[in-house]
């Protein structure tokens, strides 16, 4: 049987589907920063609801009410794979809308410590072609980088809008601001129809948020 990997497919059922496995709030926050996640999963009433299986590891999805509302937690794997794997996961489970908290890194020391919203995503790896079409770039919906404008503005947050490369293309050493999963994050909540809301937090190499 042949199975073209390269190639965007735009049927949403898949060859083997995901089951059902417990019902996950509507919204959910997705972060790569395991060093927070932890934190907070520690300091607050999370409650271990789920917990997806892979060959070398497991990710556990967490529940936490805030402000009297319930929401998802997880801290996917870092690569495209693993992350599209959780929020495939997450979709399959009841989420329809995702707030995404990247971790970013920058050849520019200037750049460290800034909260980024990205008015494009350059594309460059092969997970995101799998979920959208081929162009160069995904760019967020201007509702959503609307609301979370308004939403750090409201609260005194300072942010930069900027673009973001795909991590891949960092390979080239191309000057930039590099968001690990950004594309793929973004392709697979366009494909699956959910709202998402993307923004990521320059860190030094090798330091902690």
């Amino acid at each position: 049987m042949y199975i073209p990997l390269g190639k965007h497919d735009s049927n949403p059922v898949a060859v083997l589907n995901a089951k059902r496995t417990v019902d996950l709030p509507k919204v959910a926050i997705v972060t790569h920063f395991q060093d927070a996640f932890e934190n907070f999963i520690s300091k607050n009433n999370c409650e271990k609801i789920d917990t997806i299986y892979l060959e070398t590891t497991q990710t556990h999805i967490y529940v936490v009410e805030i402000e009297g509302r319930q929401i998802a937690l997880a801290k996917p794997l870092v690569g495209a794979p693993m992350t599209t794997n959780t929020i495939e996961h997450l979709v399959t489970n009841g989420v329809k809308a995702v707030i995404a908290c990247d971790d970013l890194y920058s050849n520019n020391s200037n750049d460290v410590g800034k909260v980024i919203v990205p008015n494009s995503i350059i594309r460059g790896d092969g997970t995101s072609m799998q979920y959208a079409k081929t162009s160069r770039n995904i760019i967020l919906s201007e509702e959503n980088k609307d609301s979370l404008i308004k939403k750090f503005v409201d609260n005194n947050i300072d942010f930069e809008e900027n673009e973001i490369l795909s991590t891949d293309i960092r390979r080239n050493n191309f000057p930039g601001i590099y968001g690990y999963e950004a594309a793929a994050t973004l392709a697979v909540s366009i494909f699956r129809d959910i709202e998402t809301i993307y923004f990521g937090y320059v860190r030094p190499k090798d330091g902690n948020p």
